[in-house]
């Protein structure tokens, strides 16, 4: 059409420090009518973070994040001629609509001059579903996606320095994630991490990093994956401002579970 298609919005934030406690809180509003036909969206958003300070040694803090949106079902253009609308056979009344939760809790501890630790748990949940207001899924349900995922996870992590020129971090990772869903059935996974890095100051202006993740991945009926990865670099820096990087490693990521079963 000729008409002109708009974008617009509002956040607002607000946060004040109490002695020991801290906290911010954040919200927004966003509405785009989008320059594809069957793209648009209203999304709206509420975040929360709160901080509070147990000993000079000891701190713990909590965030809470939480987005709605509801947005038309674009998939893919018409032809080449007409790449802003969708295909002729699309129901333009399709909806896709989605939430997202997620809480962080997280416990910081200074051992000592050379020694911390931090704990953090996490929760993250996603669900999306489409809706019509013109036609019934019951008679193409091929058709109609949805899924609810909730993720539980926890990490250690601890952070050493040996010395004034090493400092080392090590850690475990862990999560349980399930799924419910039309598209990629009803699985669960279960996620762990072992991790260390060793950062060295060399002699001069030399600098060694050296580590190694091992990941263990098991999905559902399938095998358990395992994969040990290692890394290191080297730096060297030959006047102020300059540096020349040399590294080498290989990385690994386990797939999702959309990954493997959509």
């Amino acid at each position: 059409g000729d008409s002109p298609r708009y974008r617009n919005g509002v956040d607002l934030q607000y946060g004040d420090a109490i002695e020991d406690f801290g906290f911010l809180l954040t919200g927004g509003l966003h509405n785009d009518q989008a320059y594809r036909r069957n793209d648009d969206y209203v999304r709206w958003n509420l975040n929360g973070r709160g901080w509070y300070r147990l000993s000079p040694e000891r701190n713990v803090s909590l965030a809470v994040n939480y987005t709605n949106n509801d947005r038309g079902n674009w998939v893919y253009w018409r032809d080449l001629e007409n790449a802003l609308q969708p295909p002729v056979d699309t129901d333009l009344s399709e909806r896709i609509h989605s939430t997202k939760l997620q809480t962080t809790a997280q416990y910081r501890h200074t051992h000592s001059a050379s020694f911390a630790s931090m704990l953090r748990a996490i929760m993250y949940r996603t669900a999306f579903e489409t809706t019509s207001d013109t036609s019934d899924f019951r008679f193409r349900p091929s058709d109609q996606t949805q899924s609810t995922a909730t993720q539980f996870g926890l990490e250690w992590q601890g952070s050493w320095m040996l010395s004034s020129a090493q400092f080392l971090t090590f850690g475990v990772d862990a999560s349980v994630s399930t799924v419910e869903s039309r598209t990629f059935g009803d699985r669960s996974g279960i996620f762990a991490a072992f991790y260390a890095q060793d950062e060295i100051r060399l002699h001069g202006n030399w600098h060694l990093s050296a580590g190694m993740r091992f990941d263990l991945t098991a999905i559902d009926t399938l095998d358990l994956d395992a994969q040990l990865n290692p890394r290191i670099g080297l730096t060297y820096t030959p006047w102020d401002g300059g540096i020349v990087r040399a590294s080498y490693g290989w990385g690994f990521r386990s797939p999702s579970i959309a990954e493997r079963y959509t």
